[in-house]
């Protein structure tokens, strides 16, 4: 096993067994975030495997990364289509243990945003208190400005969220966002998905990072990782949308980088 947790195995020692599964097997298709494909395992031989149905036509020049989980270990490889819904892999198949913290990605593919909740009296009742320094106060009424903002307006407060796991979450906002964040420190936000919202306590700031994308050129953009509470409806997302193989994973992306620097 590589410092990576990947094991490199032969194709011929993996894909055979796959005709024992009782039930349908996920497979995952990407060349990027852009170019990504889901589908599920009809058959496999010593050499390819073939699918149900795979919206990609036969190329034997452009090559994809692929995914399938079997008895609770992923199974990574590079492919090619060869023929229609079928997939020819390389000889080298590498196999990673399911880890707990594997996070699902989700921008942008999907719409997820989490919405920070305040205690909008304790702001309130702060009003009339006014110190001497005036750099304070003008510090102060900004904060008190922003947590009104969030209490009556949340909708245009959300901040996108790029990956998600059981217990933590990573998201994208503006630097000025992340520095009120990192002074008022909410505990408690609204994770809104597809439809659903979930509550998420006990919230932690656990890094930062400066965060470049085309699409917001102009803001100074930061990543940050925030540790959550455990939540049942959060593992739910997160076991739903990895299972069903919609989107790819923190390990994924780790395969991707691994056999791309070997």
């Amino acid at each position: 096993m590589s410092e990576n947790h990947f094991l490199q195995l032969t194709r011929q020692e993996v894909l055979p067994r796959l005709n024992q599964s009782d039930k349908k097997i996920a497979i995952k298709l990407w060349k990027d975030i852009d170019h990504f494909y889901s589908c599920s395992i009809s058959a496999s031989d010593n050499e390819s495997i073939t699918v149900d149905a795979l919206d990609v036509l036969p190329h034997q020049e452009n090559t994809y990364f692929v995914c399938f989980s079997f008895r609770n270990m992923n199974y990574y490889a590079k492919c090619i289509v060869s023929e229609q819904n079928k997939l020819l892999l390389n000889e080298d198949i590498y196999r990673s243990e399911r880890r707990r913290d594997i996070r699902i990605v989700m921008y942008p593919r999907f719409n997820a945003y989490l919405y920070f909740t305040f205690d909008q009296r304790e702001s309130i009742e702060d009003d009339n208190v006014l110190s001497f320094n005036k750099n304070k106060n003008k510090e102060d009424k900004l904060l008190k400005d922003y947590k009104r903002e969030i209490a009556t307006s949340p909708e245009i407060n959300g901040e996108r969220i790029l990956d998600i796991s059981n217990n933590g979450l990573a998201i994208i906002c503006s630097a000025s966002s992340y520095e009120l964040l990192n002074t008022v420190k909410p505990e408690s936000a609204v994770l809104v998905f597809n439809g659903e919202r979930v509550e998420v306590s006990g919230i932690h700031l656990m890094y930062e990072v400066d965060y470049i994308d085309l699409r917001f050129e102009s803001i100074k953009m930061k990543k940050v990782g925030l540790k959550i509470n455990e939540n049942e409806k959060v593992k739910e997302i997160v076991s739903r949308y990895d299972d069903q193989s919609l989107t790819l994973s923190s390990l994924d992306k780790e395969f991707q980088i691994y056999i791309e620097t070997e």
